[in-house]
């Protein structure tokens, strides 16, 4: 899908954001709409020209645990192994569990993450949903590359990353005295943890308490990281800020 999207914009890339619609953690058929109809097997896209400012930031609050494997052997988005071992078994050992006492909410606690090959240390992450004991797999939403190297990831200050990415925006977006509206794409999973209601309270205590913030829980994030990497994201928040006032001023 980003790729597609890149090829018909062409040249110097505009932010891209957005999110991934959801069904409630059915993993059934997911819906998206404009205003003329509902669609199940559609993109719907914004395009916006705009002189004011405006900034955009992605944060996860998760750590690396140290606990770093290679794939060995891939089927499509399920994991068959890790540094030659079955998968489950390696990633159970990791989080300090047995095989078949891995969980959802345990996939959801200790995701993957890849780290990318920029100065800021950053780690794209990737969620899985889905452990099979008999057959030592992991299943995870993205396809995952045979030969990329993955780190066991854990939570660390999940209800500050919700802070950090309003403050890096406002940053980002060159300190607008006012703000005009936030919205927010936020993973499904990261509810699990932190609630959307505490989510929006922790938004504004950045943001303050009458700028209008909309968004919804999605099964992925799109967004840019810290050096300009545009990818698709897991278990994080994206957030776009528009100001008040003109760029320049």
């Amino acid at each position: 899908m980003l790729r597609g999207v890149i090829r018909e914009l062409g040249g110097p890339l505009p932010v891209i954001l957005g999110g991934l619609t959801g069904d409630d953690m059915q993993l059934e058929s997911c819906y998206a709409f404009d205003e003329s109809r509902v669609y199940s097997d559609a993109l719907v896209t914004w395009i916006w020209f705009t002189s004011v400012k405006c900034g955009h930031s992605i944060h996860h609050g998760f750590e690396p645990t140290g606990h770093r494997f290679t794939v060995t052997e891939v089927e499509g988005t399920t994991i068959v192994e890790l540094d030659g071992q079955p998968a489950l078994e390696a990633y159970a050992d990791a989080v300090g569990t047995d095989p078949e006492d891995v969980t959802t909410e345990t996939l959801f606690t200790y995701p993957f993450g890849i780290r990318l090959p920029t100065p800021h240390g950053e780690y794209v992450l990737r969620t899985s949903v889905e452990a099979d004991p008999e057959r030592g797999t992991i299943t995870a939403l993205n396809k995952i590359p045979k030969g990329v190297s993955l780190e066991v990831m854990k939570p660390g200050d999940l209800e500050a990353s919700f802070r950090e990415a309003a403050k890096n925006a406002i940053r980002a977006a060159g300190d607008p005295e006012k703000i005009a509206g936030v919205i927010v794409f936020n993973c499904v999973a990261r509810h699990e943890i932190v609630s959307t209601d505490k989510a929006v309270k922790l938004l504004r205590c950045e943001l303050g308490d009458d700028v209008p913030i909309i968004g919804f829980n999605c099964y992925g994030e799109i967004g840019n990281t810290e050096s300009g990497t545009l990818a698709h994201l897991n278990q994080t928040v994206s957030l776009f800020m528009i100001g008040n006032e003109l760029i320049g001023r």
